[in-house]
């Protein structure tokens, strides 16, 4: 089995050091969250993600997932209006 753990444990800003003790830690892949505060956003030009996913592969992680919240008002307004 594979492990991974979420990017939103490390600091916002320490990307290259945050991958490397994420893989010292013992980890296989990182979950990459998409949201307003994480390393990156829907904004975030397809350069700069090439970029990161660059950065995990070369610390020796992957990408095992990546999450968001930018859905949830949608949902939470659909299930209280039902």
């Amino acid at each position: 089995m594979k492990k991974s753990i979420s990017d939103n444990v490390i600091p916002r800003g320490w990307t290259l050091e945050g991958l490397e003790l994420i893989k010292k830690a013992g980890f296989d892949g990182v979950d990459l969250w998409l949201g307003a505060t994480t390393w990156f956003q829907m904004e975030t030009p397809d350069s700069a993600l090439v970029q990161l996913r660059r950065r995990v592969e070369d610390t020796g992680l992957v990408v095992s997932n990546v999450s968001t919240a930018l859905h949830w008002s949608t949902v939470i307004g659909r299930s209280e209006g039902s």
